[in-house]
């Protein structure tokens, strides 16, 4: 988990930072500008606290990267495919149902995001510190705006 500054121009670039530093698989460098243009117009005016970028496989079967982003009124979710596909989601905070948490057998945990219409859930390494981080901050910031 990143935590975000402003002016916005700063933390989109540490967004960027982190998806083109992703090796496997790799986003190319070209895609630069589309994509800091792409996460400029998501995010829309609201100030974000936290951010993380993982490697995943995507809802569409493709490889790429993934970038959960929370701002001050929702998450948002960006996939971003090796093959040239970018689209994001968002959730206001006052959709969220529920957030479930599992440890699963295998060491590995998986977190649940419920809302009124759809859920997404991410499965990951139980030590990796900065998924847990940023969605206790989730709660934290859902409970405060609640």
């Amino acid at each position: 988990m990143t935590r975000i500054d402003k002016p916005k121009e700063s933390y989109i670039d540490k967004i960027l930072q982190d998806i083109f530093n992703l090796n496997k698989p790799s986003i190319e460098d070209s895609r630069k500008v589309e994509l800091h243009d792409f996460i400029k117009m998501t995010i829309n005016g609201d100030s974000p606290k936290e951010y993380f970028a993982i490697n995943a496989n995507l809802d569409n079967g493709d490889e790429g990267a993934v970038v959960y982003i929370l701002t001050n009124t929702r998450l948002i979710k960006v996939d971003i495919g090796i093959n040239g596909e970018v689209q994001s989601s968002s959730f206001i905070f006052d959709s969220i149902i529920n957030i479930k948490r599992k440890l699963l057998s295998d060491g590995r945990a998986e977190i649940e995001v419920l809302f009124q219409n759809g859920s997404f859930g991410l499965r990951y390494q139980n030590s990796d510190k900065k998924i847990s981080d940023f969605f206790q901050a989730m709660d934290q910031l859902r409970i405060k705006n609640g």
